[in-house]
């Protein structure tokens, strides 16, 4: 959903599957038709860099600023995490950011 090379409804997901992967990753495994659809929607509804981004995401597979926040043990830790990643692209990370955001929220 969204414009640009990594529309934002893409960048989103990303951020959730990165929480998904590193707090409840047996959720998602216990739960293979979601991968699958994830999967199958990434490769006919996206850009191509969407999907690869889709892909390895799936795959546990994250840029270094989003494991760096992910991995974060303390709210001070959290916050430069979360600056490291706001600083690493333009509204693509903001986007990231936000399905994190909301991720952590519903867990």
């Amino acid at each position: 959903m969204g414009e640009g090379l990594t529309p934002a409804g893409d960048d989103c997901l990303v951020g959730t599957l990165a929480v998904i992967q590193r707090f409840d990753r047996a959720w998602l495994v216990a739960h293979p038709e979601i991968q699958a659809s994830v999967r199958q929607r990434a490769w006919t509804g996206t850009t191509v860099v969407a999907r690869e981004f889709i892909v390895h995401a799936l795959a546990g597979h994250f840029a270094e600023s989003v494991v760096g926040l992910l991995e974060a043990d303390s709210l001070e830790a959290a916050r430069a995490g979360a600056a490291r990643l706001l600083g690493a692209g333009a509204t693509s990370r903001s986007d990231t950011l936000l399905g994190i955001r909301q991720a952590v929220a519903a867990l």
